[in-house]
């Protein structure tokens, strides 16, 4: 979890690994709709390959290596920076 004092803006990054590609396909899977259900809001895909969701805050969803990487942020530009230092 990051704090920005200067913006009061906070930001969570949660990397999971898998044991099998079968088990990260299933968790994304589950994930998509979980997050379009929490935003009301379709994904959008990202420049960087992830894919996005916006409500109060942004959720994305990203694939990460051997695992994904999920990220809350105040907006798209901000989870996609933080993005690019975890991968």
């Amino acid at each position: 979890v990051y704090w920005n004092e200067a913006d009061e803006a906070l930001v969570m990054v949660l990397r999971l690994a898998w044991d099998t590609p079968a088990d990260e396909t299933e968790f994304e899977s589950a994930y998509r709709d979980y997050a379009a259900a929490l935003t009301s809001s379709p994904a959008a895909p990202q420049p960087d390959g992830g894919e996005c969701w916006q409500g109060a805050d942004v959720i994305c969803l990203y694939a990460a290596g051997d695992g994904t990487l999920i990220i809350r942020a105040p907006d798209v530009a901000t989870a996609a920076v933080v993005a690019a230092g975890q991968r």
